[in-house]
């Protein structure tokens, strides 16, 4: 390509000649490349007298450009446009696209001699070549402007994988790369997706390959490279927020399921034990029995039954809402075990306790909440054991540990870290019940500073109580409930516990 300089001297000498061969004051204006379809002419250049530049600029306004569509030669009234006043018009048509016009002007009427017409088409050949020389510089000089100013990689390659042309992008980025990224058939036209690394992150590089054909047949490949690292981590942001939406979605519709569920069970649950204390009364006033003792028993175990689901729904409000009160006084937690296993070994034998074999202080807690963690986490094992249920107190350097223990089929691995929730229910739960009492004894013991956890297995599952045995002065503080049944400790009560 020549350069610049050289090129508009080669065009200037030519309009010169031309000039001077036709005898005439001449004016020359090359159109702009970029717009060859404008309704106007912009000027890219212009040669001459000023006032014959103006006289080409006003017929380009009135006769609109291109001025000669499908690119006519010779002296056709189409082509060559004489004025009265001796002026003729000269359209520069190269490769079928007007690329400029030549204007020249005359003192005197002239004689368009065949001579003086070849005179004059030979120096306007001249003339157009140069002007499209010039419009061929400036059509590069503005694409390798534009590339070198692109934020993308940019290439092109011959037919032997060899790189004739690449932006300071497109350098950068093949030092990181190596030649992998640029190395590719001529003709072949595809998409890869090439990791990087930078400054010691993994980036992700766009690559596009295409052909190029210039009008002799060459093929070039070229490429075209962006880094897509952001808008990869912003499309990756959009489609983990879609899955958080759909996985929200889900929750709700099973919230909405587990609310209706909760109303179903809470009315059931509620009513069984009432309708068994009703028909007992009914039967003592139709048989007016003189030892009704097992009538009583009906009454009591009923009474008992509606107060632990009255209890259970009263501390999960209360949990939700933040007003449960725990209270902080030294509770002797051996004892409260050995009620409640005494309570509940009168209605089932299949409990069985184990003393303690060594001293057991005595823990800061609250022995009413203590005794409901331990009606809860019982009548969970009787519900699933097979022939028996164990409970032991023991103790190691800085805590105490109930353990419940039943030889039921266990808890799926699936449950297992589900069976802490609210109104949760596991595959293969027992009739009765609201999915409460295993939610309301955890709560309850991380309100008093300890702890509910569970370990099972084929043979059976155990439960144990962990809590802390440095009694402090009775205190009370306040817990609010968390989601599925975790809850909130101040930071108070590492001060409580120590």
């Amino acid at each position: 390509m020549p350069e610049q300089g050289s090129t508009l001297r080669s065009l200037r000498q030519s309009f010169r000649n031309i000039a001077i061969s036709s005898q005439a004051d001449a004016g020359l204006v090359v159109a702009r490349p970029v717009v060859p379809d404008a309704d106007t002419a912009e000027i890219l250049d212009e040669f001459g007298d000023t006032t014959i530049i103006e006289a080409v600029r006003q017929f380009l306004v009135i006769n609109r450009w291109p001025l000669i569509p499908g690119g006519k030669t010779g002296f056709e009234p189409s082509v060559w446009r004489v004025s009265p006043s001796h002026e003729l018009w000269l359209p520069l048509v190269h490769q079928d696209q007007a690329v400029g016009l030549l204007f020249l002007a005359y003192q005197a009427p002239r004689q368009w001699t065949g001579e003086l017409q070849r005179q004059i088409m030979r120096a306007l050949d001249d003339l157009t070549v140069d002007v499209a020389l010039w419009r061929s510089h400036v059509e590069s000089q503005i694409f390798r402007g534009l590339v070198a100013q692109s934020q993308d990689g940019i290439a092109l390659m011959d037919d032997q994988g060899r790189i004739v042309y690449a932006n300071s992008v497109h350098r950068r980025l093949k030092s990181r790369l190596g030649d992998g990224v640029s190395a590719r058939r001529p003709g072949w036209e595809r998409e890869t997706l090439t990791p990087f690394i930078e400054n010691g992150q993994t980036r992700w590089l766009h690559n596009r390959f295409f052909p190029v054909v210039l009008p002799d047949g060459l093929v070039y490949q070229a490429v075209i490279q962006r880094d897509v690292t952001e808008s990869r981590q912003l499309m990756q942001q959009v489609e983990q927020s879609n899955r958080d939406l759909r996985a929200m979605n889900e929750q709700l519709e099973k919230a909405q399921v587990a609310r209706q569920t909760f109303l179903t069970m809470v009315t059931h649950e509620l009513k069984t034990p009432l309708h068994l204390m009703m028909g007992a009364l009914d039967t003592v006033k139709r048989l007016r029995w003189d030892s009704p003792e097992e009538i009583w028993t009906i009454l009591q175990d009923s009474a008992k039954q509606l107060e632990l689901l009255i209890d259970d729904l009263l501390t999960v409000t209360r949990l939700q809402t933040g007003s449960l009160a725990v209270l902080r006084e030294p509770v002797d937690i051996v004892r409260e075990v050995e009620q409640c296993v005494l309570c509940w070994k009168g209605t089932d034998p299949r409990l069985e306790y184990e003393p303690p074999t060594q001293d057991v202080p005595v823990v800061a807690g609250d022995a009413r909440r203590l005794r409901q963690i331990l009606d809860n986490v019982i009548g969970n094992g009787l519900a699933y054991c097979q022939n028996r249920v164990s409970v032991r107190v023991g103790r190691d350097r800085q805590a105490i540990v109930v353990t419940v223990s039943d030889d039921g089929p266990g808890i799926p691995e699936a449950d297992r870290t589900r069976i802490f929730e609210p109104f949760y229910r596991g595959t293969g739960a027992r009739p009765g019940g609201m999915g409460l009492g295993l939610a309301v004894a955890k709560g309850l013991a991380e309100a008093q500073g300890g702890r509910l956890m569970v370990t099972s297995s084929a043979a059976g599952s155990s439960f144990q109580l962990i809590l802390p045995y440095r009694p402090k002065r009775r205190r009370t503080v306040r817990y609010r409930w968390a989601a599925y049944g975790a809850f909130r400790l101040p930071d108070r009560m590492e001060e409580i516990n120590a």
